[in-house]
């Protein structure tokens, strides 16, 4: 039986990548795995939370920092979570480098440092 040299090429690729798999399937697992879900520390639940669902604030205006402030105090205060006295920072979500409305006003980044 003659083997042409694409077989044995083939078989060699066949046999690297049985190797490879064995020696790297704890990595290949860790991807391929579906992710556990941790469940929250019992007795600390959200406090941005109501009835299972987030809180969330919509507020409409000219001035920034007025309307940031507003939106955390709609939602029940940075008091919640024990930060009193502290400066916290409020991160908005800037999604590209595009000019506003398609992504946040650079005001309100300035704005959403909050003592």
């Amino acid at each position: 039986m003659e083997i042409s040299r694409r077989r044995i090429f083939a078989l060699l690729g066949t046999l690297f990548l049985l190797v490879m798999f064995f020696k790297w399937r704890p990595v290949i697992k860790l991807f391929l795995s579906p992710a556990k879900k941790e469940s929250p520390v019992p007795g600390d639940p959200d406090p941005f939370t109501e009835d299972g669902k987030a809180l969330v604030a919509v507020v409409r205006g000219t001035n920034p920092y007025e309307m940031v402030r507003e939106a955390v105090a709609l939602v029940g205060g940075l008091g919640k979570i024990g930060i009193k006295g502290k400066s916290v920072l409020v991160k908005p979500n800037v999604v590209s480098d595009a000019p506003h409305p398609i992504t946040t006003n650079p005001e309100v980044v300035r704005a959403g440092r909050i003592s």
